[in-house]
């Protein structure tokens, strides 16, 4: 039976699609079969461009709040006539591990005409890569996973740059020997952007023989590629990473800044939580919030959070350790600061490695 409340976001939405609001819609979370037909034929029913916008808003609304599902709704609409609300269907569907996705996600990145709609089912599929890695997969959704993003990157008339990268993520989370050379060649490119991407895999890979690669590109040219090294160095969590993390905090890039605290907040342990502390006397107010915001959510902090907040607030009156004008280097000590073992800094590491 239809309820009075998705009845009336129907009704808004045929009245006047373009000015329904989110709190109507969440009145759409986890319809039954009936009120999920009603809603499909009324999108159906309407612009293409306020249902773009109305799918885009259910996609808002399932990041921002965990108790409301749209992923029936989702699921239907990966069928859609239209390769945007296609796309967002697919992206509100990235928290969700319903084997049942599986082949209709196959579908879209084999079958799909828009390019963009194929690149976000392989991202999408990576998900289920890890699922299957950790054991959380039957067998048989474990091979069709593998060997469906595998024959991808086997078939050589697959013409999309950007799909073909996608699926080199997605694919690294399985720990095979043909994974591990599809690793190494893209990462051997000539483009800045498959390095990135295999920097991507290598993190999900989680291989610690990566660590030399990922060490090397923190300090490449390239931003896209330094970032996706600390997404990297996070995902593998080896705290051997740690001093080079914080050197890249240094850097003036919010979205490398972002990087750096999540992946130290990853690796945890008392050396990164010290690290998180230092970049408290950042000058930049955001980059103090996010780092406190890594720390406390670390369950093995230990320092009360006020105190951390009136450090933080105090901060920009402060002198930063981390912009010093003098000539010298105020990482020079940052190891033995750090308290980590002689045999884990970056000169010891490449006798390891």
């Amino acid at each position: 039976m239809q309820s009075d409340g998705v009845d009336s976001v129907i009704s808004a939405i045929r009245q006047d699609p373009g000015n329904v609001t989110a709190a109507a819609l969440a009145e759409l979370s986890d319809p039954d079969r009936d009120e999920l037909d009603q809603v499909i034929a009324t999108l159906h029913d309407i612009d293409f461009e306020y249902r773009r916008s109305i799918v885009g808003q259910l996609v808002e609304l399932a990041e921002e709040n965990v108790d409301y599902s749209f992923d029936r709704i989702f699921k239907t609409l990966m069928e859609d006539e239209d390769e945007e609300v296609r796309e967002a269907a697919i992206l509100g569907l990235w928290e969700s591990e319903d084997r049942g996705l599986i082949e209709p996600l196959f579908g879209r990145l084999l079958f799909d005409n828009e390019e963009r709609v194929r690149a976000v089912a392989a991202q999408s599929l990576g998900r289920f890569a890890v699922l299957a890695e950790l054991g959380d997969l039957l067998e048989r959704d474990t091979n069709r996973v593998r060997e469906g993003l595998l024959d991808v990157i086997r078939n050589e008339q697959e013409p999309s740059f950007e799909v073909r990268r996608r699926v080199i993520e997605a694919v690294s989370a399985f720990t095979s020997e043909e994974v591990r050379q599809l690793i190494l060649e893209t990462y051997d490119s000539a483009s800045e952007t498959l390095r990135a991407s295999a920097l991507y895999a290598m993190g999900q890979n989680a291989d610690t023989s990566w660590l030399t690669y990922i060490r090397e590109e923190m300090e490449s040219e390239s931003e896209e590629v330094r970032f996706e090294a600390a997404g990297a160095a996070g995902r593998i969590g080896d705290e051997r990473l740690i001093p080079a993390l914080a050197r890249m905090g240094m850097e003036d890039n919010t979205e490398i800044q972002g990087a750096v605290v999540t992946a130290l907040s990853a690796i945890g342990g008392p050396a990164a939580q010290r690290v998180l502390r230092r970049f408290l006397q950042h000058s930049d107010e955001n980059f103090r919030e996010l780092a406190l915001d890594a720390l406390e959510s670390m369950q093995s902090f230990e320092t009360n959070a006020e105190i951390l907040r009136k450090s933080a607030g105090s901060a920009a009156d402060a002198v930063s350790p981390l912009y010093d004008d003098s000539e010298e280097d105020v990482f020079e000590n940052f190891d033995d600061d750090l308290g980590i073992n002689e045999d884990l800094d970056d000169d010891d590491l490449e006798e390891e490695w």
